[in-house]
């Protein structure tokens, strides 16, 4: 028994690694994350290509809008709906770059990096119209990182660009 396992009242595993044709996500988390199952692991193998024909997923997918966002050009906003959110439940769920709507997503993701290396936001400001961000947030900035990551674009010089400007802006108290 794990140690987390033995922190609950109940083992949760069954109910989790039933197979739901609604969210097969669950199980599939459940197998890697849980379990510590490789990725070619059979029963990993088939949770995976389930969540990629059923449950959220591929609803998540055929939202995507032809030039590679969600919802509106502005990648944070509708926020937990936008193309930063869309990404980071991707990323979560262990898709990769080779999977045509995420390369399309993190290439969306690189048309708003300014060139020093942060990902910008155009906002709409009384009196000036549209412009662009000039301080973006580096929580929100960290977590485009962490995704683009994720997806397997770790070698892109875009990404270290990235990550250069990050740990640049590092505040003196660490955050």
């Amino acid at each position: 028994m794990s140690n987390w396992q033995a922190q609950l009242k109940a083992d949760p595993l069954p109910w989790l690694l039933e197979p739901d044709e609604a969210n097969p996500a669950v199980r599939y988390l459940a197998l890697r994350d849980l379990l510590d199952r490789s990725a070619d692991d059979p029963e990993v193998v088939a949770a995976c290509a389930q969540m990629m024909r059923t449950g959220p997923v591929p609803a998540l997918l055929d939202a995507q809008h032809p030039d590679g966002y969600w919802i509106k050009r502005d990648y944070y906003l509708p926020r937990h709906q936008g193309t930063l959110w869309t990404l980071t439940v991707l990323g979560d769920l262990g898709l990769k770059a080779d999977e045509e709507h995420v390369q399309r997503g993190c290439e969306y993701m690189f048309t708003v990096q300014c060139e020093n290396g942060p990902f910008c936001r155009r906002r709409r400001i009384s009196g000036q119209g549209t412009v662009w961000q000039e301080h973006p947030e580096p929580c929100t900035h960290a977590r485009i990182v962490r995704f683009l990551i994720q997806f397997g674009y770790s070698d892109d010089p875009r990404v270290r660009k990235a990550i250069d400007w990050l740990i640049a802006t590092q505040r003196d108290d660490g955050m």
